[in-house]
Protein backbone atom coordinates (compact mmCIF):
# COMPACT_ATOMS: atom_id res chain seq x y z
CA UNK A 1 0.00 0.00 0.00
CA UNK A 2 1.46 3.38 -1.04
CA UNK A 3 0.27 5.26 2.03
CA UNK A 4 1.64 2.55 4.30
CA UNK A 5 5.06 2.70 2.66
CA UNK A 6 5.06 6.47 3.08
CA UNK A 7 4.28 6.11 6.76
CA UNK A 8 7.28 3.82 7.23
CA UNK A 9 9.44 6.82 6.37
CA UNK A 10 7.37 9.29 8.40
CA UNK A 11 7.92 10.78 11.83
CA UNK A 12 7.24 8.71 14.99
CA UNK A 13 4.07 10.67 15.66
CA UNK A 14 2.77 9.97 12.18
CA UNK A 15 3.66 6.27 12.48
CA UNK A 16 1.78 6.09 15.79
CA UNK A 17 -1.26 7.64 14.17
CA UNK A 18 -1.02 5.26 11.22
CA UNK A 19 -0.76 2.16 13.43
CA UNK A 20 -3.67 3.40 15.54
CA UNK A 21 -5.76 3.84 12.40
CA UNK A 22 -5.15 0.33 11.10
CA UNK A 23 -5.51 -1.35 14.50
CA UNK A 24 -8.96 0.26 14.86
CA UNK A 25 -9.85 -0.90 11.35
CA UNK A 26 -8.85 -4.46 12.19
CA UNK A 27 -10.84 -4.39 15.43
CA UNK A 28 -13.95 -3.07 13.74
CA UNK A 29 -13.83 -5.67 10.97
CA UNK A 30 -12.92 -8.65 13.17
CA UNK A 31 -15.61 -11.35 12.88
CA UNK A 32 -17.30 -12.99 15.81
CA UNK A 33 -17.29 -9.92 18.07
CA UNK A 34 -20.58 -9.01 19.66
CA UNK A 35 -21.46 -5.38 20.18
CA UNK A 36 -22.16 -3.94 23.61
CA UNK A 37 -25.93 -3.93 23.87
CA UNK A 38 -25.91 -1.80 27.04
CA UNK A 39 -25.23 1.39 25.07
CA UNK A 40 -25.39 2.48 21.46
CA UNK A 41 -21.82 3.00 20.29
CA UNK A 42 -20.58 4.29 16.99
CA UNK A 43 -17.00 3.75 15.80
CA UNK A 44 -15.14 6.71 14.40
CA UNK A 45 -16.01 6.75 10.69
CA UNK A 46 -13.23 5.39 8.51
CA UNK A 47 -13.24 8.59 6.48
CA UNK A 48 -12.36 10.58 9.62
CA UNK A 49 -9.52 8.21 10.44
CA UNK A 50 -8.20 8.40 6.92
CA UNK A 51 -8.37 12.18 7.15
CA UNK A 52 -6.20 12.15 10.25
CA UNK A 53 -3.60 9.91 8.59
CA UNK A 54 -3.48 11.90 5.37
CA UNK A 55 -3.35 15.14 7.36
CA UNK A 56 -0.31 13.92 9.26
CA UNK A 57 1.40 13.03 6.00
CA UNK A 58 0.57 16.38 4.46
CA UNK A 59 1.59 18.35 7.53
CA UNK A 60 4.33 16.26 9.21
CA UNK A 61 5.41 19.10 11.46
CA UNK A 62 1.96 18.95 13.09
CA UNK A 63 1.65 15.17 13.29
CA UNK A 64 1.68 15.14 17.09
CA UNK A 65 -1.25 17.54 17.25
CA UNK A 66 -3.15 15.63 14.62
CA UNK A 67 -2.59 12.41 16.54
CA UNK A 68 -3.92 14.04 19.71
CA UNK A 69 -7.01 15.13 17.81
CA UNK A 70 -7.53 11.62 16.46
CA UNK A 71 -7.34 10.15 19.96
CA UNK A 72 -9.85 12.75 21.12
CA UNK A 73 -12.24 11.89 18.29
CA UNK A 74 -11.84 8.13 18.82
CA UNK A 75 -12.55 8.40 22.54
CA UNK A 76 -15.63 10.45 21.77
CA UNK A 77 -16.89 7.88 19.26
CA UNK A 78 -16.56 5.06 21.81
CA UNK A 79 -18.77 6.86 24.34
CA UNK A 80 -22.55 6.37 24.44
CA UNK A 81 -24.11 8.58 21.79
CA UNK A 82 -25.61 11.46 23.73
CA UNK A 83 -25.84 15.15 22.94
CA UNK A 84 -22.70 16.79 24.23
CA UNK A 85 -20.50 19.82 23.81
CA UNK A 86 -17.04 20.14 25.26
CA UNK A 87 -16.42 22.84 27.87
CA UNK A 88 -13.46 25.02 26.96
CA UNK A 89 -14.13 27.78 29.49
CA UNK A 90 -16.45 27.67 32.49
CA UNK A 91 -18.02 30.32 34.75
CA UNK A 92 -15.43 29.62 37.47
CA UNK A 93 -12.73 30.69 35.01
CA UNK A 94 -14.61 33.67 33.61
CA UNK A 95 -17.53 35.69 34.91
CA UNK A 96 -18.54 38.02 32.10
CA UNK A 97 -20.45 40.18 34.57
CA UNK A 98 -17.23 40.87 36.47
CA UNK A 99 -15.28 42.14 33.45
CA UNK A 100 -18.00 44.30 31.89
CA UNK A 101 -19.15 47.77 32.78
CA UNK A 102 -22.84 47.75 33.72
CA UNK A 103 -25.04 48.81 30.80
CA UNK A 104 -26.58 52.28 30.96
CA UNK A 105 -29.90 52.44 32.74
CA UNK A 106 -33.12 52.58 30.76
CA UNK A 107 -33.66 56.30 31.37
CA UNK A 108 -30.05 57.38 31.04
CA UNK A 109 -28.86 59.85 28.44
CA UNK A 110 -26.63 57.17 26.89
CA UNK A 111 -29.59 54.83 26.37
CA UNK A 112 -31.55 57.66 24.74
CA UNK A 113 -28.59 58.32 22.43
CA UNK A 114 -28.37 54.62 21.55
CA UNK A 115 -32.09 54.47 20.82
CA UNK A 116 -31.68 57.49 18.54
CA UNK A 117 -28.88 55.63 16.73
CA UNK A 118 -31.16 52.62 16.27
CA UNK A 119 -33.90 54.89 14.91
CA UNK A 120 -31.43 56.30 12.40
CA UNK A 121 -30.46 52.78 11.31
CA UNK A 122 -34.15 51.90 11.12
CA UNK A 123 -34.84 54.78 8.75
CA UNK A 124 -31.80 54.24 6.53
CA UNK A 125 -31.29 50.45 6.39
CA UNK A 126 -31.47 48.99 2.91
CA UNK A 127 -33.14 45.83 1.65
CA UNK A 128 -29.73 44.18 1.23
CA UNK A 129 -28.76 45.09 4.80
CA UNK A 130 -32.00 43.61 6.10
CA UNK A 131 -31.47 40.44 4.09
CA UNK A 132 -27.88 40.11 5.33
CA UNK A 133 -28.96 40.74 8.93
CA UNK A 134 -31.48 37.91 8.75
CA UNK A 135 -28.92 35.60 7.16
CA UNK A 136 -26.50 36.43 9.99
CA UNK A 137 -29.16 35.72 12.59
CA UNK A 138 -29.78 32.26 11.15
CA UNK A 139 -26.08 31.37 10.72
CA UNK A 140 -24.82 31.60 14.28
CA UNK A 141 -21.62 29.67 13.64
CA UNK A 142 -18.16 29.86 12.13
CA UNK A 143 -19.74 29.42 8.69
CA UNK A 144 -20.99 33.00 8.83
CA UNK A 145 -17.48 33.74 7.51
CA UNK A 146 -17.98 31.85 4.25
CA UNK A 147 -17.71 35.13 2.33
CA UNK A 148 -14.11 35.41 3.56
CA UNK A 149 -13.04 31.78 3.08
CA UNK A 150 -14.97 30.65 0.00
CA UNK A 151 -17.88 28.46 -1.14
CA UNK A 152 -16.28 25.23 0.09
CA UNK A 153 -16.49 26.53 3.64
CA UNK A 154 -19.68 24.83 4.80
CA UNK A 155 -20.97 22.19 7.20
CA UNK A 156 -21.46 19.55 4.54
CA UNK A 157 -17.78 19.40 3.60
CA UNK A 158 -16.13 20.16 6.96
CA UNK A 159 -17.34 17.85 9.76
CA UNK A 160 -14.43 18.55 12.12
CA UNK A 161 -14.77 22.30 11.66
CA UNK A 162 -18.49 21.93 12.33
CA UNK A 163 -17.75 20.07 15.57
CA UNK A 164 -15.38 22.81 16.69
CA UNK A 165 -17.82 25.58 15.81
CA UNK A 166 -20.71 23.93 17.65
CA UNK A 167 -18.58 23.48 20.76
CA UNK A 168 -17.45 27.11 20.64
CA UNK A 169 -21.07 28.23 20.30
CA UNK A 170 -22.04 26.10 23.30
CA UNK A 171 -19.33 27.72 25.41
CA UNK A 172 -20.55 31.18 24.42
CA UNK A 173 -23.97 30.35 25.82
CA UNK A 174 -22.47 29.20 29.12
CA UNK A 175 -20.65 32.47 29.68
CA UNK A 176 -23.02 35.01 28.11
CA UNK A 177 -26.37 33.80 29.44
CA UNK A 178 -25.29 34.24 33.05
CA UNK A 179 -24.22 37.83 32.30
CA UNK A 180 -27.54 38.55 30.61
CA UNK A 181 -29.39 37.38 33.72
CA UNK A 182 -27.11 39.46 35.93
CA UNK A 183 -27.52 42.76 34.05
CA UNK A 184 -31.18 42.27 32.99
CA UNK A 185 -31.07 44.93 30.29
CA UNK A 186 -34.33 45.02 28.27
CA UNK A 187 -34.22 44.64 24.52
CA UNK A 188 -34.52 47.98 22.69
CA UNK A 189 -37.91 47.07 21.20
CA UNK A 190 -39.19 46.19 24.68
CA UNK A 191 -38.05 49.56 26.00
CA UNK A 192 -39.14 51.64 23.00
CA UNK A 193 -42.19 50.40 21.09
CA UNK A 194 -41.32 52.65 18.13
CA UNK A 195 -38.32 50.44 17.36
CA UNK A 196 -39.39 48.19 14.48
CA UNK A 197 -37.27 45.02 14.35
CA UNK A 198 -36.81 43.20 11.05
CA UNK A 199 -35.50 39.95 12.56
CA UNK A 200 -36.90 37.40 14.98
CA UNK A 201 -38.26 38.87 18.22
CA UNK A 202 -39.82 37.58 21.43
CA UNK A 203 -42.43 38.82 23.83
CA UNK A 204 -40.43 37.34 26.68
CA UNK A 205 -39.31 40.32 28.78
CA UNK A 206 -36.61 38.12 30.35
CA UNK A 207 -34.87 37.64 27.02
CA UNK A 208 -32.23 40.20 27.91
CA UNK A 209 -30.00 42.27 25.68
CA UNK A 210 -26.58 42.78 27.33
CA UNK A 211 -24.16 41.45 26.21
CA UNK A 212 -25.18 40.27 22.75
CA UNK A 213 -25.09 36.51 22.33
CA UNK A 214 -24.92 36.66 18.54
CA UNK A 215 -22.24 39.33 18.75
CA UNK A 216 -20.15 37.25 21.15
CA UNK A 217 -20.50 34.20 18.91
CA UNK A 218 -19.44 36.21 15.87
CA UNK A 219 -16.34 37.64 17.53
CA UNK A 220 -15.41 34.35 19.20
CA UNK A 221 -15.84 32.23 16.08
CA UNK A 222 -13.90 34.90 14.20
CA UNK A 223 -10.98 34.67 16.61
CA UNK A 224 -10.99 30.88 16.27
CA UNK A 225 -11.08 31.09 12.48
CA UNK A 226 -8.25 33.65 12.51
CA UNK A 227 -6.10 31.01 14.24
CA UNK A 228 -6.95 28.56 11.48
CA UNK A 229 -6.44 30.99 8.61
CA UNK A 230 -4.11 33.68 10.03
CA UNK A 231 -3.28 35.10 6.60
CA UNK A 232 -6.91 36.33 6.38
CA UNK A 233 -7.11 37.55 9.97
CA UNK A 234 -7.87 41.18 9.12
CA UNK A 235 -10.74 40.29 6.78
CA UNK A 236 -12.12 37.76 9.28
CA UNK A 237 -12.22 40.26 12.14
CA UNK A 238 -13.73 42.91 9.87
CA UNK A 239 -16.47 40.43 9.01
CA UNK A 240 -17.00 39.85 12.75
CA UNK A 241 -17.65 43.59 13.14
CA UNK A 242 -20.19 43.47 10.31
CA UNK A 243 -21.82 40.41 11.87
CA UNK A 244 -22.24 42.25 15.18
CA UNK A 245 -23.60 45.33 13.42
CA UNK A 246 -26.29 43.15 11.86
CA UNK A 247 -27.88 42.93 15.31
CA UNK A 248 -28.34 46.70 15.28
CA UNK A 249 -29.76 46.54 11.75
CA UNK A 250 -32.18 43.95 13.10
CA UNK A 251 -33.26 46.37 15.81
CA UNK A 252 -32.73 43.84 18.59
CA UNK A 253 -29.52 45.15 20.23
CA UNK A 254 -27.99 48.44 21.31
CA UNK A 255 -24.51 49.38 20.04
CA UNK A 256 -23.07 48.96 23.55
CA UNK A 257 -24.32 45.35 23.61
CA UNK A 258 -21.98 44.62 20.72
CA UNK A 259 -19.04 46.42 22.31
CA UNK A 260 -19.54 44.24 25.39
CA UNK A 261 -19.76 41.10 23.23
CA UNK A 262 -16.32 41.80 21.76
CA UNK A 263 -14.86 42.18 25.27
CA UNK A 264 -16.37 38.86 26.37
CA UNK A 265 -15.22 37.05 23.23
CA UNK A 266 -11.63 38.23 23.66
CA UNK A 267 -11.61 37.13 27.31
CA UNK A 268 -13.07 33.73 26.43
CA UNK A 269 -10.61 33.13 23.64
CA UNK A 270 -7.61 33.94 25.82
CA UNK A 271 -8.72 31.18 28.20
CA UNK A 272 -9.77 28.68 25.54
CA UNK A 273 -6.48 28.82 23.66
CA UNK A 274 -4.77 27.21 26.68
CA UNK A 275 -7.35 24.41 26.98
CA UNK A 276 -6.00 21.05 25.67
CA UNK A 277 -9.41 19.88 24.45
CA UNK A 278 -9.91 23.08 22.49
CA UNK A 279 -6.41 22.93 21.03
CA UNK A 280 -6.96 19.32 19.90
CA UNK A 281 -10.22 20.17 18.14
CA UNK A 282 -8.62 23.30 16.68
CA UNK A 283 -5.66 21.31 15.30
CA UNK A 284 -7.87 18.74 13.58
CA UNK A 285 -10.25 21.36 12.17
CA UNK A 286 -7.36 23.50 10.92
CA UNK A 287 -5.84 20.62 8.96
CA UNK A 288 -9.25 19.72 7.53
CA UNK A 289 -10.12 23.30 6.54
CA UNK A 290 -6.80 24.20 4.96
CA UNK A 291 -6.71 21.00 2.95
CA UNK A 292 -10.27 21.49 1.72
CA UNK A 293 -9.83 25.09 0.55
CA UNK A 294 -6.35 24.52 -0.84
CA UNK A 295 -4.28 26.49 1.65
CA UNK A 296 -0.76 25.45 2.61
CA UNK A 297 0.74 24.96 6.03
CA UNK A 298 0.59 27.75 8.59
CA UNK A 299 3.66 29.75 9.41
CA UNK A 300 3.82 29.69 13.21
CA UNK A 301 6.26 32.57 13.54
CA UNK A 302 3.54 34.85 14.79
CA UNK A 303 4.10 36.68 18.05
CA UNK A 304 1.62 36.54 20.90
CA UNK A 305 0.98 40.25 20.35
CA UNK A 306 -0.99 39.36 17.22
CA UNK A 307 -3.64 37.73 19.39
CA UNK A 308 -6.29 39.84 21.12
Amino acid sequence: MVVKSQCEQASPATQQLFLSFFSHQDTESAPGKESDSSAQRSPLPVVYKALFVVSALMFPERAALVHAASVLAQSQSQAPQTVRNRVFVNPEQLSAASILEPPPSAKSRKTLVELAMLHHIQETRTASQIRRANEDEREESIFAFASVIGPQFNRATLPLTTLLSDDVRSNERIIVNSAKRFFRRPRPYHLDPTIRPVCRTTKNQQDYSYPSGHGTTGYLEGLVLAEMVPERREKILSRADDYAYSREVCGVHYPSDEVASRTVANAMFNIMINNPLFRAELAAATVELRAKVGLGTISRNRSSSERP
